[in-house]
């Protein structure tokens, strides 16, 4: 921090001087928050009165935090335009993208605005189509951890990774609304329109793009073996057919060769040999009597 109090020490920053800081601490047990005072305490009771007319921190993003924990005594006063400063404002949004990866099915949501710090509060990310608040997404997310991955830029940019899953009844192809708001104080919302942008191919997509093609080929292949099994069975009753006809063509065949062959020998003797009739006795009976009347 810019100041550190304790022991009962008194500090006092005027309006005329420049405080140079912008509050981000690093490497230390308070890296989740910004300071820019710390007031520790110690044996007696510290002081701090602090004008933020030149403090670089508010003087860009609107904040300047003073610091002290529950159990030390310090009595910490800010003012600007020597006026008391307000309590923390509520976070405002700008603007937001949201970007989903399919490949790793991870949503990286973007959120520029101002008051974004979570210092001691808890945020609530919500998104939801627009005109459809009835289907909406939210996710808690603090400075202790969370289920949702948040890494603060700073105090006016916000980047949070979130399950694509949790996103699965919104539509991508739809505008979404999203906002950055202060647990239990939905009703202080700002809100952002955006379009959502797909990274990467759908596994879906994916499935039907390698399961369709070996299903249609699957399909040709039985296809052409049905095919195939009806022509051989085809022609084989084609085959069948065939010496079936073959067989009684040559079974008439025989049949007329044995009726010929009976016919024959009956008309040989009809025609070749002519029947003989045997001698008139009439005859001889007149030649015997024609020789005894000589």
């Amino acid at each position: 921090p810019a100041v550190r109090a304790l022991n009962g020490a008194s500090v006092t920053i005027d309006k005329n001087t420049i405080l140079d800081n912008n509050g981000q601490r690093n490497r230390n047990t308070l890296s989740s928050m910004q300071t820019n005072v710390v007031c520790v305490g110690g044996i007696g009771t510290s002081t701090v009165n602090i004008a933020l007319d030149n403090v670089t921190s508010y003087r860009l993003t609107g904040n300047t935090w003073i610091f002290s924990c529950s159990d030390n005594s310090c009595i910490a006063k800010a003012t600007f335009n020597c006026e008391p400063a307000q309590p923390r404002s509520p976070p405002q949004i700008y603007s937001s993208k949201i970007s989903i990866n399919n490949s790793d099915q991870q949503t990286e949501v973007t959120i520029n605005g101002k008051f974004l710090e979570p210092c001691m509060r808890r945020l609530v990310l919500e998104i939801h189509e627009k005109d459809k608040v009835d289907v909406r997404v939210t996710q808690e997310f603090g400075y202790e951890s969370s289920s949702a991955s948040a890494n603060w830029i700073n105090s006016v940019k916000l980047i949070i990774q979130i399950p694509s899953s949790l996103l699965k009844d919104l539509n991508t192809k739809s505008i979404w609304e999203v906002s950055a708001y202060e647990y239990g104080n939905r009703e202080l919302a700002s809100w952002t329109s955006t379009k959502p942008t797909e990274i990467g191919i759908r596994r879906t997509i994916l499935v039907v793009i390698i399961v369709v093609p070996i299903v249609v080929i699957i399909a040709i292949i039985i296809f052409f073996i049905i095919a195939i099994i009806c022509l051989n069975n085809k022609d084989n009753k084609q085959s069948d057919l065939h010496h079936k006809k073959n067989e009684e063509t040559e079974m008439n065949i025989q049949i007329i060769s044995l009726n010929r062959a009976d016919a024959s020998p009956r008309s040989f003797r009809r025609v070749g040999v002519p029947e003989q009739n045997p001698p008139s006795i009439a005859k001889l009976h007149g030649v015997t009597r024609g020789g005894s009347g000589t």
